[in-house]
C-alpha cells in the first residue's frame, strides 16, 4: 500500500531547460533604451516601465555601484535594456515621465 502513494519526480537536466528558455527567446533582440548615471534612477524607470507592462533589465548595474567615477566614460553608468519590440513604447513612457507630461 505505501507504494501506491509514492509519487514519481521527473527531473529535468539543466541543460535542457535552459534551452527550452533560449529557444523561446530567440526571436526577442534587446536594444538599449537609455543609460543613467546612477543606480536608483536606473531602478525609478525601470519599475516605472514594468508597471506599464514592458520588461526590461538592467545593465552595468555592479560596475556602476563600484566605480562610479568610470561613469561618464564610453559604456559607463546603469543601462536599461529593453525588448526591441517594446522600444517606441518604453521610449514614450520615459520622455513623457521626464518631460512631466500626465496622460
Amino acid at each position: 500500500m505505501i507504494n501506491a502513494f509514492r509519487k514519481t519526480i521527473y527531473v529535468i537536466p539543466p541543460f535542457k531547460i535552459m534551452n527550452q528558455l533560449f529557444a523561446r527567446m530567440d526571436d526577442k533582440k534587446t536594444i538599449r533604451l537609455m543609460t543613467c548615471n546612477t543606480v536608483p534612477e536606473a531602478h525609478m524607470i525601470k519599475g516605472r516601465l514594468e508597471n506599464e507592462g514592458i520588461d526590461c533589465f538592467l545593465k552595468n548595474e555592479e560596475a556602476t555601484n563600484m566605480l562610479p567615477m568610470f561613469n561618464n566614460m564610453a559604456g559607463g553608468g546603469v543601462q536599461i535594456m529593453v525588448f526591441e519590440k517594446d522600444f517606441e513604447r518604453a521610449e514614450e513612457i520615459v520622455n513623457n515621465d521626464l518631460s512631466g507630461e500626465e496622460d
